[in-house]
């Protein structure tokens, strides 16, 4: 199923294939960034997010494969997820709020990066991410917050059958995927969780929809846990 020289591991449950980035710290988007980071010409990176999503573990991880600094600014919450504890990296604690006004606290001699890495140069990684591997499936399911893993997704397979799980109000575009939406709020954890380890405000809730809809040689793609 893989193309030689990929690292990706996977697990078969029944006639599903679930792919195991929960297996790769920082998950997925680490893959893209580790490309990605390097054509913006900077060594230090800010990037606003939450505890709830693995966009600023992916970050503090590609950052220390390339030997780059980076700041997480992350919005206040009783929860506390493990790679907190793992990660090396400057974290700054900010209440609630836009984006654009966490940014307005840092200068311009850092890059400061888009919510979900919603870029065109970092979907376009993130598709070659998806492109290495040889797609036999008889279609695909992610999770969807910003949009940005369903959108390279069809940049990578735009024939495939992708199947996108909304796990927040506000998402992204998902272009021509099937749309399921989680009935949790994204800081809630999921219902029913999967057979295997999850990120529980995100992959976790694909389970619930896969178990009932998905086709026989389906894809899950486990991006974090």
């Amino acid at each position: 199923m893989l193309r030689k020289g990929s690292t990706f591991s996977t697990t078969q449950i029944d006639d599903k294939t679930i792919l195991r980035d929960d297996l790769l710290p920082g998950g997925t988007k680490r893959r893209a960034l580790q490309r990605w980071l390097p054509s913006l010409n900077q060594s230090h990176f800010i990037y606003a997010g939450s505890v709830f999503g693995s966009g600023g573990w992916a970050l503090a991880e590609a950052c220390r494969d390339l030997g780059f600094t980076c700041t997480l600014a992350l919005s206040r919450s009783d929860y506390s997820p493990q790679w907190l504890e793992q990660i090396d990296c400057q974290i700054e604690w900010f209440a609630p709020q836009p984006v654009e006004h966490i940014y307005k606290s840092y200068g311009h001699d850092k890059k400061l990066l888009p919510l979900g890495y919603d870029d065109l140069g970092f979907k376009s990684c993130l598709a070659e991410v998806f492109g290495s591997l040889d797609r036999n499936h008889s279609e695909i399911w992610l999770p969807c917050v910003s949009g940005v893993l369903v959108q390279a997704a069809q940049i990578a397979w735009p024939e495939a059958r992708i199947n996108a799980v909304c796990v927040a109000k506000n998402h992204g575009n998902i272009g021509n995927a099937i749309q399921y939406q989680a009935a949790e709020k994204y800081h809630q954890p999921a219902h029913e969780l999967p057979p295997y380890p999850a990120n529980l405000f995100s992959d976790a809730k694909l389970w619930q929809f896969v178990r009932q809809f998905a086709l026989k040689d389906a894809l899950i793609w486990n991006t974090s846990i």
